[in-house]
């Protein structure tokens, strides 16, 4: 890691898998000159929990938004990227273009869980919110939803869903969903706050 300038944590599951992954190697601490960001406030406090203050947080959750906090010429400097194995590009191909070196690393991987019989009867039974936290969470869903004999677009009680920020919104207006709202803040505070403001209303 002492070749870096940048280390970018982009969820707390990247932050988590980061440190078990120098606990293994018996690395106790990062470089002190390598400069951290984080995205989002749960991400930040993660990396806070293991004694790191970030350099950049930015103020919009989502990768893009990190790009202006690296610095005004990042030309030449060098980016660690440890995320999941279904991350999105798009904040690596932006560092590139602006002249940085970049190394992606899968940091974790997202698996399917086994769908709880007592949610999919709820499904079936008619449900008024259904939540999504990431893109995956809208692919996953899906296909459970299909496998159980269900048609994810056409839900018994027709349910609206709640997304947890723009990204998410687009994979599922992508995947078909029409009855879509999103959190102003995203993250999982700001998506309670979206479904109480519907409750109330």
């Amino acid at each position: 890691m002492d070749q870096y300038d940048w280390l970018v944590l982009t969820s707390v599951h990247g932050v988590a898998a980061l440190f078990k992954r120098l606990e293994v190697l018996g690395i106790e601490q990062i470089p002190l000159h390598l400069r951290t960001a984080a995205v989002g406030s749960k991400t930040a406090q993660c990396l806070s929990e293991h004694g790191i203050s970030p350099d950049h947080v930015p103020d919009d959750y989502n990768a893009e938004a990190i790009l202006a906090g690296l610095g005004e010429n990042i030309h030449g400097k060098r980016f660690l990227l440890p995320q999941s194995d279904l991350a999105r590009t798009v904040l690596a191909i932006e560092i590139r273009s602006a002249g940085g070196i970049v190394d992606e690393v899968v940091a974790y991987r997202n698996i399917k869980g086994q769908p709880d019989i007592s949610g999919i009867n709820a499904l079936k039974s008619g449900v008024d919110i259904i939540t999504f936290t990431s893109p995956s969470t809208v692919w996953n869903f899906v296909d459970i939803v299909r496998k159980n004999g269900l048609d994810p677009l056409n839900l018994p009680g027709a349910p609206l869903f709640a997304c947890i920020g723009p990204i998410t919104k687009k994979a599922a207006e992508a995947a078909g969903f029409v009855n879509l709202v999103a959190a102003e803040k995203y993250t999982t505070d700001g998506l309670v706050e979206v479904i109480g403001k519907l409750v109330i209303n």
